[in-house]
């Protein structure tokens, strides 16, 4: 049962408990409401550069151009180098780089060999498995091939000849168009993208192919039905979950979509083009040609939307965000947070498992890119398995925090949430019985008893035990045993430690009191007997009364008043009186004075005094005092202050002791001065009289206590350095001076300095100065020297080579200079510089240096010639023409040059182009180099003299048919021939300008041009679609019609683009094809541009 102290302290501690949990709800509301995931920036691979780098090299120095990026299951990063043809890899531990298949050749030259001498076109797709196999989809040869771990590279897939057929048998026998990406399940299901053929298929773990979603029809249709029913419109992404859901990255079509297991697809991200849906559900958001997505172990999905260049995340609540890139296009932002980067055309996106980190392609900044989870809060920190923010308790996470999961959980930062067995700031104090370790008053039966060291678990100091250290031992005996121990008297509350009952004492309670007195003390029972019990003493023989304290003296009882010889003494034991002070003798008769017994007459009472009571003297004549101790002198008692003339003591009768060192005669009436009587002739040098101890009063014309010193002329001989005129001489006697050497006169009073007498009028160098002791002049302000010979000129002497300013005249009395030739100034301190005083501020090219002497100019740094006329810009002297100033300008002034035209910077070293200088970030149009003046350097398929233009590679056109046949001997056919440029950027350079566009068919056999036409267009600053129908003649033979196009810029007459032909020929046979969906009888050939949107972009999108 618990005691009531530990029943408050547990309701006590619940009471805590339950504010506390109330306090951490709602901190973890809050934590909730505003800790968010937040992602830094780095670039792990590539330098820019499209072109291939050699490998073993960093990364980040390296060329690439990567489509599709993977994190292999040891972290490393495995990409496909598309325009490199070459699958590689980002070692995570070094940083290095390398090739993990490919040759940089495109032939096919066969499989089942070593993945690195194999030959890839233009691998685009990537995905590395469980077991660490290397899927790829070869987008330009066709085929999805598999490198088996150990470095094997085989076709799972594909012919490589573009088409799409083959379905229901084996995968290596049908046709793929373009693979984009492929996936491999788990269960070991390959899925890929076959883009050109706007499908979705599997290769079943037996090598079977099929489709699961797709018709081959580019579109947007058959959301709610069977998959097989749908359009797509190029899939670039594919993923399948445990549970068999399919999402596939609908690109053309700008959405994310869904395949359940029961085979029906639907929209579950986006909607139509655009860039919109920031904190919005997924269905209502827009993205623009999202390429690939990932899905976080915990179910969230991250989007890279290529042409909005940004990465977006959907959150398991179906809530859109961004989470990298502020939607420019360019590259920046590395190392600070990802939402201010700039990035081009995000083409994949991968998430760390392990770590958390997210990976990107950034296609057309030619890099792979990491972005880096961190908590906006620095008391959180990222979890990458949960992949959220979770608190720092006490520099610790998770499983580490609060003791770990069997002591408390980290609810919020530096808080912790214990459980029930344990308490503390961080959960390490454990409980043991409902009271906490730290409580040591009272844990383990308080006291130092034990230790609680785990949940109900006491560790019991030495001589305690029981499971809460409760029971102990006293003096051998058990606390619990109550018969024996403590003498059966008390209570054992701590180890050999006894709580006695009432009247009962000592250690073991086994000590009674008598009459206030302890059994076992010496004074108990009187001395005279035993305690047996609480006030029942046994008295021994002699002793009577209840506490043994009477017995007999000579037969007196000892509380009666006549034992003793009349109370002198106490009757203290039997037959033994204990006599007061002052008296002796076995019953006490016996006196004692002053010490001394009555009975010894030779020594009590100083034997001059009889003792008649205790302490009672009566003296003999002649001697007085309590103790007959005090004599007379000369009939003054001894105790008389007057006695010995009060200068010494009565020592006994009429003999005074004197202080011999002052005093002397019978009665001390004499002074002694200095050992000597006052009644003798000798006394004070026997020039003066002894008034008092050691006090002469001198005769006139000496001094000195003992008027030992004679004076000379009113001073003391003692007063050495003054008697004598200031100790020129020794007063030998009564105003007698024996003078020193070099000094004469009565007072010793005259001397000489350098053979001449002090009062002559030309000692001293003629009075400057005074002769104040034997060769000693004392000189007059602003002179110096022995004999005062040197005057000064502003404090300098005139034997000094400084004086007059460095000689440059002679100092002939204080502080007056006769100044030499071409110096003046009170100091000489000014000369002249080509005619200008050097104190005038106009000397030395007016301030350009300091005339230092006649005609010598020390200039100031960044002046030169001998009047400082000529200044130095940047190292340059302004006279050097060829160099100063870079040789574009003037130097006016030190570092001060006036550029020329068409130059700047504070050298005129920066050229400029077209107006702009080349420091400028906007010079050649953002989009080149000003390497000459007026002479751009164009980068980033830009051109024009001035880097205005954008240049369209072929890689960037696509240009296809909307049939593959048509028969001859008709008039016209409905034709659609649909061009799409896939470069984001072009209307930013050709937005209200004319761009004439130039199409051409001809025949593939011969190149025989069968139609030509022009047509031209000014763009806006939107995304448009137009089509343009023309008329073909009859044609009359079968075979294949290939179109071209080329786009020129109608203002410079500048050709703007690659001349680009058509993905696939228009087979004309002479059987008659399908009935046409269009009823139009007119071949059209339409060109769409979608810049912000483009109608299709597959491959090198730049």
């Amino acid at each position: 049962m618990k005691k009531p102290q530990q029943l408050i302290s547990s309701k006590l501690m619940l009471l805590v408990a339950i504010l506390t949990a109330i306090h951490l709800a709602l901190n973890e509301y809050r934590v909730v409401a505003t800790v968010v995931v937040m992602f830094n920036i780095s670039t792990v691979g590539g330098n820019g550069s499209p072109s291939f780098s050699s490998d073993g090299i960093l990364a980040t120095n390296s060329g690439m151009k990567p489509f599709s990026c993977q994190v292999s299951p040891s972290g490393d990063v495995i990409f496909a180098d598309f325009q490199n043809h070459r699958i590689r890899k980002i070692d995570s531990q070094t940083g290095l780089i390398s090739t993990i298949a490919g040759t940089g050749s495109t032939d096919y030259n066969g499989d089942n060999q070593s993945a690195t001498s194999t030959n890839l076109n233009s691998p685009i797709g990537v995905f590395v498995s469980s077991s660490g196999q290397i899927y790829i989809a070869e987008f330009g040869g066709h085929r999805i091939r598999k490198i088996d771990t150990d470095g094997i590279i085989t076709t799972i897939a594909g012919t490589g000849t573009a088409g799409s057929n083959g379905d229901s048998g084996p995968a290596t026998f049908a046709q793929i168009n373009s693979p984009i990406c492929v996936y491999a399940h788990t269960n070991g299901d390959v899925y890929i993208c076959d883009s050109y053929s706007h499908k979705v298929r599997k290769i079943s773990t037996s090598g079977i192919i099929s489709t699961i979603a797709g018709t081959g029809d580019a579109g947007l249709f058959g959301d709610g039905g069977p998959a097989t029913s749908a359009h797509l419109f190029h899939p670039s992404q594919v993923h399948v979950t445990s549970n068999g859901e399919v999402y596939i990255m609908d690109r053309l079509n700008h959405r994310l979509r869904r395949i359940n297991t029961l085979g029906i697809i639907s929209t579950i991200v986006g909607t139509t083009i655009g860039y919109s849906g920031d904190q919005d559900v997924a269905t209502n958001a827009q993205f623009s040609n999202p390429t690939g997505f990932h899905i976080s172990p915990i179910g969230e999905i991250f989007i890279s939307d290529y042409s909005n260049q940004r990465i977006r995340k959907v959150s398991l609540q179906g809530i859109v965000s961004t989470v990298a890139g502020n939607g420019s296009s360019g590259f920046s932002g590395d190392f600070s947070n990802a939402l201010s980067a700039t990035m081009y055309d995000p083409s994949s996106v991968v998430v760390n498992s392990t770590s958390g980190e997210i990976y990107f392609t950034d296609f057309n900044n030619n890099r792979i890119r990491k972005l880096s989870p961190y908590c906006d809060h620095t008391d959180y920190r990222f979890d990458p398995n949960t992949f959220n923010c979770t608190p720092i308790c006490y520099g610790h996470v998770l499983s580490n925090a609060c003791g770990g999961p069997q002591h408390g959980s980290c609810v919020a930062p530096n808080q912790c949430q214990c459980t029930s067995n344990y308490t503390g700031s961080t959960c390490s104090i454990p409980y043991c019985f409902g009271i906490a370790a730290t409580n040591t008053t009272h844990v383990c039966s308080g006291g130092g008893r034990g230790m609680c060291v785990n949940p109900d678990q006491c560790q019991c100091s030495a001589n305690y035990f029981g499971s809460q250290c409760e029971v102990t031992r006293c003096f051998g005996q058990w606390s619990n045993d109550t018969l024996k121990v403590c003498s059966g008297r008390g209570s054992c509350v701590d180890f050999n430690k006894c709580q006695c009952q009432s009247n009962y004492f000592s250690s073991q309670c086994e000590v009674s009191k008598c009459f206030g007195v302890f059994s076992n003390e010496s004074i108990a029972c009187s001395s005279h007997g035993t305690c047996l019990d609480t006030n029942v003493c046994q008295c021994s023989p002699n002793y009577y009364g209840p506490i043994c304290n009477v017995t007999t003296c000579s037969g007196i009882f000892s509380n009666t008043s006549l034992v003793c010889n009349f109370n002198n003494g106490t009757c203290s034991s039997f037959n033994n009186c204990t006599c007061q002070a002052g008296y002796m003798g076995n019953t006490c008769e016996i006196p004692v004075c002053f010490g001394i017994r009555g009975d010894l007459p030779s020594q009590v009472c100083n034997a001059h005094g009889s003792c008649i009571r205790k302490d009672t003297c009566q003296c003999f004549n002649d001697w007085r005092g309590a103790n007959c101790s005090i004599p007379d002198c000369f009939h003054i008692p001894s105790t008389n202050p007057n006695v010995c003339s009060s200068r010494g003591q009565c020592i006994s009768n009429n003999t005074c002791s004197c202080d011999i060192l002052k005093y002397d005669g019978p009665e001390c009436q004499f002074y002694k001065c200095f050992g000597i009587s006052s009644n003798r002739s000798q006394v004070c040098s026997g020039h003066g009289e002894c008034m008092n101890v050691n006090q002469c009063q001198c005769h006139s014309g000496f001094g000195g206590d003992q008027c030992q010193y004679p004076s000379c002329y009113g001073i003391l001989a003692n007063f050495t350095s003054l008697v004598c005129s200031g100790g020129r001489g020794k007063c030998s006697s009564l105003n007698n001076c024996t003078c020193h050497f070099g000094y004469h006169g009565e007072e010793c009073q005259f001397t000489t300095c350098y053979g001449l007498e002090s009062n002559s009028s030309v000692v001293c160098n003629f009075r400057n100065g005074t002769c104040v002791d034997y060769d000693k002049c004392q000189c007059r302000e602003k002179y110096f020297g022995s004999e005062c010979q040197y005057p000064s000129c502003y404090g300098i002497l005139s034997n000094d080579s400084r004086v007059c300013t460095g000689k440059r005249g002679q100092c002939i009395s204080p502080d007056t200079c006769q100044c030499n030739t071409n110096y003046f100034g009170p100091d000489c301190e000014f000369t002249t510089c080509y005619g200008i005083p050097s104190n005038n501020s106009t000397v030395c090219n007016n301030g350009g240096g300091i005339c230092r002497d006649f005609n010598t100019c020390e200039c100031h740094l960044g002046w030169a010639g001998p009047k400082c006329m000529e200044s130095y810009c940047f190292g340059k002297l302004s006279n050097s023409t060829l160099e100063v100033c870079s040789g574009h300008g003037n130097c006016t002034a030190p570092n001060e040059c006036v550029c020329n035209d068409k130059f700047s910077g504070p050298d005129c070293s920066i050229h400029s182009c077209y107006g702009i200088a080349a420091t400028n970030s906007s010079v050649c149009h953002q989009h080149g180099v000003c390497v000459e003046l007026d002479q751009c350097s164009c980068r980033n398929d830009t051109m024009h003299f001035d880097c205005s233009l954008l240049f369209l590679r072929s890689d960037r056109l696509l240009l296809v048919f909307s049939k593959e046949q048509t028969t001859i001997g008709e008039n016209t056919q409905n034709v659609t021939s649909q061009l799409s440029i896939l470069d984001s950027r072009f209307l930013q350079y050709y937005a209200g300008r004319n761009v004439k566009i130039t199409w051409e068919m001809t025949k593939e056999s011969t190149h025989e041009s069968i139609h030509k036409a022009e047509k031209t267009i000014q763009f806006s600053n939107s995304a448009f679609d137009t089509s343009i129908t023309f008329q073909l003649p009859s044609l009359t033979e079968i075979g294949n019609i290939t179109a071209h196009v080329v786009l020129m810029d109608v203002k410079t007459q500048l050709v703007i683009s690659e001349r680009i032909s058509s993905r696939l020929s228009l087979r004309v046979t002479d059987v008659p094809p399908a009935p046409p969906q269009d009823p139009n009888n007119s071949l059209i050939i339409g060109i769409a541009v979608g810049v912000g949107a483009p109608l299709f972009a597959v491959g090198p999108l730049h």
